[in-house]
């Protein structure tokens, strides 16, 4: 397992080092979804649309449909799905679980292929995980001795194991586990969303390169490669993608950032890159953004402003009060998302406004947002009890919003247990992603990670250095003592 890897991964798909489509709308079983659809292209010569893989739910109705779409399609059903299965077993079996009765026929089978026959702890089998599965096949090899194995290195038997999951779930492990074929709303949205920017551009999308790079510069490289000396420029094109985007995922709060930024372009006569508008994360961000943009294209104007920020905050309260947003709360779409929001101005007896909103990225700056607003609406005098009479305000303040966070994330915690992608940060705010990513390592990897470490982290390196040592002092209480301290089984093999 390697842990610097996946931590790193969930750190990134909640913060994002990319644009916000990309760590909105783009998580792993989305890209492995346009990846099957590219394969199909360029496999069999699928001429169809993207979009009439939607549609499309079992492992039968595919091969139908790719059938009567591909010229040089010339395998049969059975060779069809086998090859399917095995270009794909990691994404197939990222999240699936296995019945007792299951893993044990599957160990059964690969035990068909091996010297001694592997014995493993049926009560260690019901619901597992692929990796799971696999971990105490190991063991057990581990207590049987290397002849077990029959000679195969560690790589070679997770490939038999695999094969085995196949023979025992043939083809129906696709229509169950297959993401294609298992298309969230989302995931439909994403196909209509490349497919409508095909469209408008006039391109053919290579599925396999969406995610690699950010949406702007993909489309930008896709019309120079298949429309040389079009004439859209980056604005336009930038332009164009929000616009798409805040259609198709319906999604109110891409609308108004769109919105907002048109209006600062007219107000100031300035263009705004929708690129880096959405790579930035945050008000400060944002207000840095439009700042640079001014500094840039009217020297002469900034010039002879005391504070460009200021007068970039001033702006965006000034779109908020023409647009009278100052009161408005999130719709019922998103309500689960901003229980939150709303837990929080009740334990407080606060009220948020939409420019106190905007300034929620993390948990420091919730506790700088709730501690200005109690002290300002003097909390303490006008609900006597509610708040503590001694010890520091922050640190009263911080202790229960992280109880309201981890309450409100709790909510989903079955599916993040077997999909780190069925969690996303709240829609109107993005407030809740440190909590977000401390419930996700801790589903992951079977760990706690202690609250007062939680405000120590700073850094990327310094959480993967947590994780390793949490996973570390967790896995030595599991091993029985005589394997304390033992070789790693990869030596062994």
């Amino acid at each position: 397992m390697n842990i610097r890897a996946d931590v790193l991964r969930i750190i990134n798909k909640v913060v994002g080092n990319v644009s916000y489509l990309e760590v909105s709308f783009f998580d792993n079983d989305i890209i492995s979804s346009l990846q099957q659809i590219d394969y199909f292209q360029k496999k069999y010569g699928f001429s169809g649309l993207a979009l009439e893989f939607i549609d499309v739910k079992t492992s039968r109705d595919l091969y139908e449909r790719v059938r009567s779409k591909s010229a040089a399609m010339k395998d049969d059903y059975l060779t069809f799905c086998i090859e399917i299965f095995l270009k794909f077993s990691v994404d197939i079996l990222r999240s699936r679980t296995f019945t007792k009765e299951e893993s044990l026929k599957i160990v059964e089978q690969l035990s068909a292929g091996m010297t001694n026959r592997i014995i493993v702890e049926p009560d260690t089998l019901d619901k597992v995980l692929f990796s799971k599965l696999y971990s105490e096949v190991l063991k057990s090899i581990r207590k049987g001795g290397i002849p077990a194995i029959g000679g195969v290195n560690e790589n070679e038997l997770k490939s038999r194991l695999t094969l085995a999951v196949y023979r025992v779930t043939s083809e129906t492990i696709l229509d169950t586990n297959l993401p294609l074929l298992n298309l969230t709303k989302k995931g439909n949205e994403v196909i209509h969303f490349l497919s409508s920017i095909e469209k408008v551009f006039e391109i053919r999308v290579p599925y396999s390169e969406v995610g690699k790079l950010n949406i702007f510069t993909s489309v930008y490289k896709w019309l120079q490669f298949q429309r040389p000396g079009n004439k859209f420029t980056k604005e336009s094109i930038e332009q164009e993608i929000m616009t798409i985007a805040a259609r198709v995922f319906g999604d109110s709060n891409l609308l108004t950032l769109l919105d907002m930024t048109n209006f600062i372009e007219r107000k100031y006569d300035i263009t705004i890159s929708k690129s880096d508008l959405l790579s930035s994360i945050g008000v400060k961000s944002f207000i840095a953004l439009v700042a640079r943009s001014l500094k840039e294209q009217k020297p002469q104007l900034t010039a002879a402003m005391a504070n460009i920020e200021d007068r970039v905050r001033d702006a965006t309260s000034e779109y908020f009060a023409e647009k009278e947003m100052s009161s408005d709360r999130p719709d019922d779409e998103h309500q689960e998302d901003n229980k939150f929001i709303e837990d929080i101005e009740k334990r407080f007896n606060i009220r948020f406004a939409t420019y106190d909103l905007m300034q929620l990225q993390n948990l420091n700056s919730i506790v700088t947002t709730v501690e200005r607003l109690v002290r300002t609406n003097r909390v303490a005098e006008k609900f006597p009890g509610l708040l503590p009479s001694v010890g520091p305000l922050s640190a009263f303040i911080k202790s229960e919003i992280f109880k309201l966070a981890s309450e409100n994330t709790k909510k989903n915690e079955s599916a993040m247990m077997t999909d780190l992608g069925a969690v996303d940060a709240p829609k109107k705010i993005d407030s809740m992603r440190s909590i977000e990513i401390v419930v996700q390592l801790e589903n992951a990897f079977g760990i706690k990670i202690p609250q007062d470490m939680l405000y120590l982290i700073e850094t990327p390196d310094q959480i993967v250095a947590l994780v390793e040592k949490l996973v570390a002092e967790k896995e030595s209480r599991l091993l029985p003592p005589e394997q304390k301290g033992g070789g790693d089984i990869t030596d062994k093999l």
